[in-house]
């Protein structure tokens, strides 16, 4: 970076003297070893001081705008200025205006700061290495350095690129060596000093940056150097890799958090860092997590808000009882087991490791396992660690008293005893060469500074108080060989401040008091044998998580006093800033904790831990003596220095009774732990452990305290947008801490209930019911009696009315109903002052009881009313039905999870929709046998829509989606089983009833068949298609037989039809084959001849006699041989040599299907759908029914599968992808008036579209048959085809007749009606007519075409042939002498004789008739016969406007005798490969009334043209 053109920024010095508004300046005090402190700087808000680093004569300070300050010697450059010279003053370090600084470090003569995005610059005194650059004199200017890992080193040494940049977070420098962390945990040591890796004798250094190879399994927090020593802090990295990201509970920072904290910024090893410290105390197990189990659940809190008057969220009730299944851990919250390392030099014991033996590669500190380390701090030859819980432990050199123990060495950690006052809080450490710096936060906001060395003037004291100027609020300190310092704001007496500041006292209080609890009373219970085994006792998972939840708000706690005292020391307070409040974790972390903690105590799980723990011994009498007196003092102390009035009696109120008795905080002391009245209290060993347990649940109400004050604060400042705003959010806040304290108050009382009762229940029935969420409401009493209406003398029956269930107990038997599927009857009157009977009604039983009076009737419905109602409200499905919970009245309509225990359902799980204890709506049902069903229920029986699950073998289902009525299937449905078979059609009474689909096998099994067509009561009968071995019968069936007409066909070609009879074809019937021999004769069976009749040769010839045996084997024939004449070709018409095959011939018509006879049952579905089965009905009856069925369809439930698409629909792909964006709403009846063509065919298009419409299911369906009968085998049949023309239009006739169902306008079939889509009367000749064909060929000709006019082609293939054979001769010729041979006038041949130059033109080519032709090849791609006339009537049009263009003579007549040769121009080179197809499809399919006048004309010459081509010889 270029700093030529900086100019050095110097901060003055401003003397308070100097200024007399200085409330909101910071100020840096500086002192030497034996000398008082002096203001070295003062820096204006909003630019905060976060971080000072001090060397041997110099120092550097980061600020909260991320800017470098220097000061002090420059003799080696390490100010990094670019010169030697030394600076006085405070130098903005302009290097570094344009980055943001992060975090910097001071050596003895060498300076370090990391930059965003941790990028490392090093300066100053290189000699040994300092700066890991390689070996020099001195740097003067910022140099980055970059370090490298392991694998990085290897790549590197092949000559490849350096792979990667390593994020560096935090840097410390020695006396002559630097130590830095990466953001994954990493760490890389260098310079002389840092003796990582050498031997005692070596006296070498290491001048580039090295990684600590030996920490590599180990994820490091911090580190720190001494004069010749390091130490750092690690967790093991499988702990990392075994738990979740752990700020999971920790909101994500947003762009505002960024903004509001920009005096700090905090890195990933610092949020490392901020939960690895929080460790247990004790050396045992510092965290557990509960594996999977019975009882493995996470708490879930439902909130319940109501709206005030001023629209604020003020309250919201926790519903503390809620569990829901277990998906992940909060273990990951617990704090990690911490480890603290050190190496280096050890002359004085400062590695800690109770030896003075120099280490050269890492140890590990075993005393210091696991400890809460906060901060660890190295001096000159000592070293300190400060805990979460204000500890200090000091080890190694003590010549001056900088440990504050005795003797003059330590060579391990041990605490250190300050006696600073019952006021005061240590909060932060430092250490120089030869003392320790300590600063605590005392509540009357008078910080205080202690020095420890040997300035003492009692010797027997080995610490001494810095004086701190009275108004000053020290918020930090540093030290560093003779230097210490420390960072000092204003003290204002501003409100904010002064809330904050005890709020982190108290923070910091209750932080040491659970701390204590936890080393005292947790960890030791969790060493007992009863521990061992407490999951195998009811509740025992209970007490586990409230255990683990402990170690988590502790975590919690801590981090929070972390960001509260941040706020304090960066004055962020001044911003409003209250982020660190507002966000959620603490306060849910709150909500679980107190929700287990009320679940353990309501099954007595805390007294029965408490009892094992103290009999075996684990907890020692001064442990619970200890403990004692800081509850004691927790109470005594708790009402802060004026902070509030209110807190004076909250004590009373919020604590439970049954911990104090009758202590009251109105009283001028509290209970001694020797006194009669404090032994009387605490008379069992459980009362210690819930108040422990209970300890950091009385925080709540302090909270609350300190959160109104804020607001009261608030109120005192001017308003603006931002105060109104910072206040809302704490009313809100507040108001949910409020409602969590109230719910926990009301929680207890219910938890000591429940309790009660079961240490004096039934012990059968607090085995089989006792769990930690059920609280007891009522039960059967003297005063609360309840029995059945008509009970017997002898019966015993004890109701139990609990948050979650109904409970009716008898000695042997127990019946358990869940609240949310509890119904009072509808009919009772819970206000009748005159009855003593009311009914319940539960999913299997109706429970007709009577109580003793209408007193107590009463008061027994409205606690089960209240009981459901709250119930239903906690229930983890109320979303689903929020509309329905409205109010005090009980809905009878829910969704709600049962287990049956009788009937039908026994032992089946549901899960769904009830109404007034029937299964009544969408739900699923689950067996223990594997069987599940996800759809409708009606009156408890399956009904609607629905899935069915049935388990065939392991790990493979029978399943059926589809239409069920009164539990069994009915309507439309689909079934596949295991072994591959599947069928798709209608259901009735549980049997195939209706049109349907077959298939059996799949596609490589060998003996695999399919059947499309009718069924009844389970059975094949009607018309249907059956493939079978290569086989495919299309014909009339009756009792799973083949009964009456049909046709058999073969893959080699043979149509057989006739009359069958038990699956025989017996009597008559017509044999063809592919070289159209013909056998008309009788038979006794599929293709055995069997009697008499006349075989028919290609040629003609045939034989008349009497046949017997298989057709393809030999066959014996008595008969005559009869010579047929023959016809030449060119005798035969164009009709003679193409037959047309819409008729069949006489023997075939006597054998075939009547196509009205076909897919009956598809048609009497729809019927069946809308209403008309049964005869006439009013179509608006009928289009009711059709927006019942849409809307039905359309708004089923997500989890309820669709029903099956046809293939055919899938094909098109069209289905429903335009029915969003259509005007067309299918759900409505259309309003069209008269015989509007074209909104009928807009709304049809739609509706055929969509699958939700019985009109297009009808559509959908018929397609799919129609392809099934005339692909795969038929496809290969050219006889087939007058069959396939004949169904086309009986479909069409009858799937016109369903229209007039709900169009009655529409004409009769046959008769002809003018469409009135045009209003305007002077175009009536071009309005078209509306009839089945001109309605219905448009939209369902495309959908079969593809199959039909492949028979077309196979029919007419040696034709077509002959005529592409003619067409390839007669493309080889020009256009010129194309035209002479076809005779066109030289008029309309439209070829100048001259070209523009006046000379004969030789082009022989036209191109003015290309419109026409391309116009003309169009007639492939249309698939209705009106539209391809339109097309040869526009080709004539095209013929018609080239002439007139190019002759320029539009008003002239052309006679047809000279279009005619024209129009056969454009006929050969439009070279249509099949039109002889094309002229059969239209010839067939067209209507009669249509082909008249001018289409006909035109019709018939493009049949002449075809005829011409194929025939003649050009």
């Amino acid at each position: 970076m270029d700093n030529s053109d900086r100019k050095e920024e110097k901060v003055d010095v401003v003397q308070e003297e100097d200024k007399a508004d200085n409330d909101h300046q910071m100020k840096v005090y500086l002192w030497d070893e034996g000398a008082q402190p002096q203001l070295m700087a003062s820096l204006n808000y909003p630019r905060r001081v976060l971080k000072i680093s001090l060397g041997l004569q110099h120092a550097l300070m980061l600020t909260s705008d991320n800017q470098l300050f220097t000061i002090g010697s420059n003799s080696v450059g390490q100010l990094g200025l670019g010169d030697v010279v030394d600076r006085k003053g405070l130098i903005l370090h302009p290097h570094f205006q344009e980055l943001d600084v992060t975090y910097v470090a001071v050596g003895s003569r060498h300076s370090a700061c990391i930059t965003s995005p941790g990028q490392l610059y090093i300066w100053g005194d290189n000699a040994l290495g300092q700066c890991g650059v390689g070996l020099g004199v001195f740097i003067t200017t910022p140099v980055q350095v970059s370090v490298c890992s392991p694998t990085d080193l290897q790549i590197c040494s092949c000559g490849g690129d350096h792979p990667s940049v390593i994020e560096l977070v935090q840097v410390a420098c020695g006396q002559a060596h630097t130590l830095t962390v990466s953001s994954n945990g990493q760490c890389w040591t260098w310079g002389q000093g840092c003796d990582y890796g050498l031997a005692d004798d070596d006296d070498n250094h290491i001048a580039r940056p090295l990684c600590v190879n030996e920490l590599a399994d180990q994820f490091v927090t911090q580190i720190d150097c001494g004069f010749q020593h390091n130490i750092l802090v690690s967790y093991p990295r499988q702990e990392l890799n075994q738990k979740d990201n752990p700020t999971r509970y920790r909101r994500a920072k947003t762009e505002a958090d960024i903004n509001n904290n920009s005096s700090k910024s905090t890195t990933p090893i610092e949020t490392k860092r901020k939960f690895s410290r929080s460790a247990s105390n004790s050396s045992g197990n510092s965290s557990f997590s509960t594996s999977p189990d019975m009882y493995a659940i996470d708490y879930a809190l439902s909130s319940i808000k109501e709206q005030n008057e001023t629209g604020l969220d003020t309250a919201e009730e926790f519903i503390m009882i809620e569990a829901k299944q277990r998906s992940t851990s909060f273990s990951h919250l617990i704090q990690h087991t911490t480890l603290v390392w050190t190496w280096g030099d050890n002359t004085y014991g400062q590695l800690g490791l109770g030896d003075k033996t120099a280490r050269h590669i890492p140890c590990g500190i075993e005393s210091l396992k696991g400890v809460a380390i906060k901060k660890i701090i190295a001096g000159g030859y000592h070293s300190i660690a400060f805990t979460s819980d204000c500890q200090i432990y000091a080890w190694g050199r003590n010549s001056h008293g900088q440990l504050g123990l005795s003797g003059q060495i330590s060579l391990i950690p041990q605490q250190v005893e300050l006696s600073v006052g019952i006021d005061q809080r240590i909060s932060s450490v430092a250490a120089g060469e030869n003392h320790t710096l300590i600063l605590t936060f005392a509540t009357n906001q008078q910080n205080q500074v202690y020095r420890m060395d040997n300035i003492a003037k009692n010797n027997k004291d080995t610490y001494a108080n810095i004086t701190v100027p009275q108004q000053d609020y020290v918020c930090a300190i540093a030290s560093n060989y003779g230097q210490s310092c420390f960072i000092s704001a204003r003290h204002q007496n501003h409100p904010i401040q002064k809330i904050l500041h005890e709020l982190l006292i108290q923070d910091r209080v209750l932080y040491c008091q659970i701390a204590t609890a936890k080393k005292n009373i947790l960890s030791p219970m969790k060493h007992t044998d009863y521990w061992k085994g407490v999951r195998s006792v009811n509740g025992g998972n209970c007490i586990r998580k409230l255990f683990e939840t402990f170690e988590i708000l502790m975590a919690q706690l801590d981090d929070f006093g972390d960001k509260l005292e941040n706020v304090l020391v960066t004055q962020e307070y001044l911003n409003l800033n209250f982020i660190f409040i507002e966000q959620n974790s603490l306060l849910s972390i709150y909500i679980r904790y107190a929700t287990i903690f009320l679940d353990a105590l309501a099954v007595d799980i805390i007294t029965k831990c408490a009892n094992s723990a103290w009999q075996s011994n684990e907890i020692t009498i001064a442990a619970s003596s200890e403990l004692w007196k800081i509850i004691n003092n927790y109470y005594k102390t708790l009402p802060l220095s004026g902070l509030s009035s209110s807190l004076s009696s909250f004590i009373s109120e919020f604590m439970p009774k049954s911990l104090f008795g009758s202590f009251s905080s109105k009283s001028d002391s509290v209970p001694n732990v020797k006194s009669s009245e404090f032994k009387e209290i605490a008379k069992s060993h459980e009362t210690l452990l819930e108040q422990v347990l209970y300890l950091p649940l009385n925080r709540l109400k302090y909270f609350i305290v300190v959160l109104n004050d804020l607001i009261q604060s608030l109120n005192d400042i001017p308003t603006s947008d931002i105060t109104e705003k910072v206040s809302k959010q704490l009313k809100i806040l507040s108001a949910r801490w409020e409602s969590l304290a109230s719910s926990l108050k009301e929680g207890y009382s219910s938890a000591e209930k429940t309790k009660r009762f079961w240490r004096n229940c039934n012990p059968k029935l607090r085995d089989h019911l006792c769990i930690p969420q059920l609280r007891l409401i009522l039960n059967t009493s003297k005063k609360n009696p309840l029995q059945y209406s008509k009970a017997g003398r002898f019966t015993n029956h004890n109701f139990i009315l609990f948050n979650r269930v109904f409970v009716r107990h008898h000695p042997n038997s127990c019946f358990i109903c869940p609240l949310t599927t509890l119904w009072i009857d509808p009919n009772e009157d819970p206000s009748l002052t005159n009855s003593n009977i009311f009914t319940l009604i539960t999913p299997e039983e109706t429970l007709v009881l009577s109580a003793s009076s209408p007193l107590v009737r009463s008061e027994w419905l409205t606690a089960i009313q209240q009981a459901i109602l709250s119930s239903l409200a906690s229930s983890p499905y109320s979303k689903l039905q929020k509309r329905q919970y409205g109010g005090s009245i009980i809905p009878q309509y829910r969704y709600a999870e049962y287990v049956f225990n009788t009937g039908d359902y026994k032992e089946a799980k549901y899960l769904g929709w009830w109404f007034v204890g029937k299964l009544h709506g969408h739900g699923e049902m689950k067996w223990n046998d594997g069987r599940n069903y996800i759809g409708q229920f009606k009156k408890n029986l399956f009904h609607g829509l629905g899935q069915y699950i049935i388990p065939a073998n392991q790990n493979q289902n029978d399943v059926y989606v589809g239409e069920w009525r009164t539990g069994k299937r009915y309507g439309y449905g689909t079934i596949k089983f295991v072994n591959g078979d599947e069928y798709i059609g209608f259901w009735y009474q549980d049997m195939r009833h209706g049109h349907g689909i077959f298939k059996q096998g799949t596609v490589t099994n060998s003996n695999s068949s399919f059947y499309i067509g009718e069924w009844s009561c389970d059975s094949k009968n009607g018309y249907g298609i059956y493939d079978h071995k290569g086989k495919r019968y299309m014909g009339i069936w009756a009792n799973d037989a083949r009964n009456g007409e049909g046709v058999v066909i073969t893959l080699d070609g043979i149509f057989l039809a006739g009359s069958f009879n038990n699956d025989r074809l017996v009597g008559n019937g017509i044999l063809l084959t592919d070289d159209k021999t013909k056998f008309v004769g009788e038979f006794s069976s599929d293709a055995v001849l069997g009697g008499k009749g006349i075989l028919t040769f290609p040629n003609g010839d045939r034989i008349e006699g009497s046949f017997n045996g298989k057709w393809g084997n030999s066959i014996k024939i008595n008969g005559s041989f009869i010579r047929q004449n023959t016809i030449d070709d060119d005798e035969k018409s164009f009709y003679d040599m193409l037959p047309s095959p819409s008729e069949l011939s006489s023997e075939e018509s006597n054998y075939a299907v009547n196509p009205d006879k076909k897919w009956q049952a598809l048609f009497f579905q729809f019927r069946l759908e809308i209403g008309a089965h049964r005869g006439d009905i009013d179509p608006k009856k009928a289009w009711n029914n059709i927006t019942d069925i849409i809307e039905k369809l359309r708004n089923k439930p997500a989890t309820v599968p669709s029903l099956p698409t046809s293939r055919s629909a899938q094909s098109i792909g069209s289905i429903g992808s335009d029915i969003a964006d259509s005007d067309v709403d299918l759900t409505v009846a259309p309003n069209i008036k008269g015989t509007d063509l074209q909104a009928l065919t807009n709304y049809l298009s739609k509706a055929f579209d969509d699958a939700s419409h019985p009109i297009g299911r009808l559509v959908e369906s018929l397609v799919e048959a129609f392809r099934y009968s005339y692909l795969g085998i038929a496809a290969n049949h050219r006889l087939l085809l007058p069959h396939a023309v004949g169904e086309v239009k009986s479909l069409i006739k009858r799937l016109y007749e369903c229209l007039r169902i709900l169009f009655p306008d529409l004409p009769v079939d046959g008769d002809v009606a003018v469409s009135n889509s045009d209003n305007n009367e002077e175009h009536v000749d071009a309005q078209e007519t509306v009839s089945s064909i001109s309605l219905l060929h448009p939209l369902i000709l495309p959908r079969i075409y593809p199959p039909l006019f492949t028979l077309y082609a196979l029919n007419n293939e040696q034709e077509e042939e002959s005529y592409r054979r003619k067409l390839r001769r007669l493309a080889k010729y020009t256009d010129l002498i194309l035209m002479k041979k076809l005779g066109i006038n030289k008029k309309f041949r439209l070829i100048p004789e001259k070209d523009e130059n006046g000379e004969p033109n030789e082009c022989e080519n036209c191109v003015h008739y290309a419109d026409a032709i391309s116009t003309l090849q169009q007639i492939s791609t249309k698939f209705s016969p009106m539209q391809k006339l339109l097309v040869v009537k526009n080709c004539f049009s095209e013929i018609f406007k080239a002439v007139d263009t190019f002759w320029n003579d539009s008003g002239t007549l052309k006679a047809m005798d000279d279009i005619l040769p024209v129009f056969h121009f454009v006929v050969v080179r439009a070279e249509i490969s099949q039109l002889g197809s094309e002229i059969l499809f239209i010839q067939n399919m067209v209507d009669d009334s249509v082909l008249l006048g001018e289409l006909d004309m035109m019709f018939t010459t493009l049949q002449a043209c075809y005829f011409q081509i194929k025939s003649e010889e050009l």
